[in-house]
């Protein structure tokens, strides 16, 4: 087309964001403690709305695929996924199937092959799996058909995984949302509960698998506040922050070989209604394994933490509220990339404008430049939001 332009006249070019895909591959493996169908693939919501699963063609649904061409599950047409929720599916195999505790929103019972591709389609007819229906694709760099994964794929995980291992491949959430970028390397992440290499090229990161489904918490945009417990102190200085250089201090030299990081802070929930559950999810963190850019790097390890009384600048005792680590999978090395801290809320809810003060305890088990990152999860009568918390180098951003 031919744009004339008169001499007073200008011509803007405006770029339009990027189609988004509203249903990713957010984490899945395809081997576990339990065997190779020990498997589960999880769904993510990335729109700001319900999905609701409807077909143009008429056919039953969603198809996930495998790079084998079966299809392993359909999330059927008329489906609903909250808004930023989770939609888990997973190998119920009675020979040796999904080991995790949270339960499925749908099963399957084929294996999936270690090392294949997983594509979700927006129909569920065999003859129109193709680009233009391919809503999201994952898989490793074996995988001949690129409709089955994206960019050049991901190294394979290995296939010796032992009795105390957990992996999976998560997609990254530093942002606070996952990361989509069309490239599967840089997207995902290879964690277990060991940080072990398992017969693959790569050593997994320090972490722990976290499926999660339909009637789990959800991460959004930030309803519940979060403030220092001490305002008139710095966030680098106690009681906001706290750092113990005791040896072994928490009893395990595996998670606190130099000591303690304790990080204190308040939430206030602007949600509108009752928050029923509180959890948070360690969504960045230098840990056993993690990538380093350069330079001297910490080793940090969450850990679980009582509930203690602290004293603030004015002289006051404040209750602060441990956490724990989400278990099962045991994670006794400490948790990492992808754990999930749990707060017992005093009454077993925290109402409309009401606070909690939570202390995160990372055992320092190297020391260096840190980072920590943790997005709030949280439920009520309407799926609450959530908020990022980032910590890089001691500071929070």
């Amino acid at each position: 087309q031919t744009v004339n332009l008169s001499a007073d006249q200008t011509l803007d070019f405006v770029a339009l964001p990027a189609a988004v895909n509203e249903l990713l591959i957010s984490e899945f493996r395809q081997r576990g403690p339990n065997g190779a169908d020990d498997e589960f693939i999880e769904l993510y919501n990335n729109t700001n709305a319900a999905l609701s699963i409807g077909t143009s063609d008429g056919s039953a649904g969603w198809a996930l695929v495998a790079s084998d061409s079966i299809v392993r599950y359909v999330v059927p047409a008329g489906t609903s996924i909250p808004a930023r929720g989770h939609f888990l599916v997973v190998n119920n195999n009675a020979a040796g199937g999904y080991s995790l505790a949270v339960t499925g929103d749908g099963t399957y019972t084929l294996d999936v092959p270690d090392g294949a591709g997983l594509a979700l389609f927006r129909t569920a007819d065999p003859t129109q799996f193709s680009a233009t229906n391919l809503l999201d694709a994952v898989g490793f760099n074996s995988v001949a058909n690129a409709l089955y994964r994206e960019g050049a794929g991901l190294p394979p995980a290995g296939t010796t995984i032992d009795a105390d291992a957990q992996p999976s491949f998560m997609r990254l959430l530093t942002t606070g949302v996952p990361q989509d970028t069309n490239d599967n390397a840089p997207d995902f992440a290879f964690i277990s509960t060991t940080g072990g290499s398992f017969g693959g090229p790569v050593a997994s990161i320090l972490g722990a698998p976290g499926p999660e489904n339909m009637a789990s918490p959800i991460q959004r945009n930030a309803q519940l506040k979060a403030a220092l417990i001490d305002p008139q102190a710095a966030s680098t200085a106690a009681p906001n922050r706290v750092r113990d250089t005791t040896a072994n201090v928490c009893g395990n030299a595996a998670t606190c070989a130099l000591g303690t990081l304790i990080i204190r802070r308040k939430f206030t929930n602007r949600t509108g209604g009752p928050v029923t559950a509180l959890r948070f999810r360690i969504v960045d963190i230098t840990t056993m394994n993690t990538p380093n850019p350069g330079g001297a790097q910490a080793d940090l390890r969450a850990i679980d933490a009582v509930d203690v009384s602290v004293l603030t600048t004015g002289g006051s005792s404040v209750l602060v509220k441990g956490t724990t680590l989400e278990q099962p999978p045991a994670q006794t090395m400490g948790g990492g990339l992808n754990t999930a801290l749990v707060v017992a809320l005093p009454g077993g809810a925290l109402g409309p404008n009401a606070s909690v003060n939570v202390q995160f305890v990372l055992g320092v088990q190297t020391g260096g430049r840190f980072r920590f990152l943790v997005n709030v999860e949280a439920l009520n009568g309407a799926l609450v939001a959530g908020r990022s918390l980032k910590y890089a180098n001691g500071s929070k951003h």
